[in-house]
């Protein structure tokens, strides 16, 4: 069952060069499905979702990257924090889909991104 609850900042409270960031968290798979640009201005989107399901007592999390067009150090943080509050409280994060960009800045900073197709951290 997906459950959709999508926050959005509408492009009015953005700037005009930006993209708008969506996030939406599937809770029977507990995997978050992100599109857009995570940034300074999108972090807090993304740092609900993930929240959320913590508070529903989900531990291990997957962050799906597929239509993440850019990361910023923002986003970076935003990650790392994450990836450690999971660990913290016994569970795991698990990055997939990246585009070559995003892995990329991710690799910056130690994240890395499984690839699901093989199982395998790639």
């Amino acid at each position: 069952m997906t459950q959709d609850i999508t926050r959005q900042r509408s492009s009015g409270s953005l700037p005009d060069w930006h993209s708008t960031f969506t996030a939406n968290a599937d809770t029977t798979t507990n995997t978050v499905y992100t599109r857009g640009v995570l940034d300074l201005l999108t972090v807090e989107l993304l740092r609900g979702k993930v929240e959320d399901m913590i508070r529903a007592g989900r531990v291990d999390i997957t962050i799906d990257l597929t239509e993440l067009s850019h990361i910023d150090h923002a986003g970076l943080l935003l990650l790392g924090g994450i990836w450690h509050d999971l660990a913290y409280r016994g569970g795991s994060l698990t990055l997939i889909n990246a585009g070559s960009t995003v892995r990329e800045a991710l690799g910056t900073v130690d994240l890395r991104v499984t690839d699901p197709a093989t199982d395998v951290d790639a």
